[in-house]
């Protein structure tokens, strides 16, 4: 490629809002239980960050969290508290950061804040532990989660989305769906 074509293509990338549809956050589990997202937002040590994504041209992105092992690593109540730990750990990071990347809400949210030339940040959970009650779910949703990926890959106790030797949604599974649904989750 000749150096016009290459400023072209980076023109181009440059005028063009980058989606990355699924980031896992950079994150530290802490020797207190607390976690720690200074890798994701600054990372000098590492390949990538939100300020190398933004410098990078990247104006949404879907930042997936995973809880290690899932919900058997931390079973009931337990993975549920540990999810709302992180998803607040990942909220405080987010707001020392907001010169850059906000969480995004909505569309609206995605709109003003790309036009601000920072990072609209839309929440994923990578498994899910609600101990059995749906209304988990808007305390998630609350904290910017906007969509769930339920766990089907194995059986997990603690969220039950997993059937049978054939696998598919259990009962419950169908009414995280219809909430998810409810509240205007993906």
């Amino acid at each position: 490629m000749n150096k016009k074509s290459v400023e072209k293509l980076k023109d181009f990338h440059f005028r063009t809002k980058v989606f990355l549809s699924y980031v896992n956050p950079s994150m530290r589990f802490l020797p207190n239980g607390n976690v720690d997202f200074r890798e994701f937002v600054e990372g000098a040590d590492s390949n990538w960050n939100l300020r190398r994504a933004r410098k990078g041209g990247v104006g949404v992105m879907v930042a997936s969290m995973g809880f290690g092992s899932g919900p058997e690593m931390f079973p009931g109540k337990e993975g549920v508290g540990r999810q709302f730990q992180v998803l607040s750990s990942f909220l405080d990071a987010m707001s020392r950061c907001a010169s850059i990347a906000e969480v995004a809400f909505s569309y609206a949210d995605i709109k003003r804040i790309t036009s601000a030339d920072k990072i609209a940040v839309l929440i994923h959970l990578t498994g899910l532990s609600l101990d059995g009650d749906l209304n988990v779910l808007r305390g998630f949703y609350e904290l910017g989660v906007r969509s769930i990926h339920p766990p089907f890959d194995d059986r997990q106790p603690d969220a039950d989305h997993v059937e049978g030797e054939k696998g598919g949604l259990t009962a419950f599974g169908k009414k995280v769906v219809e909430k998810m649904n409810e509240l205007g989750m993906i």
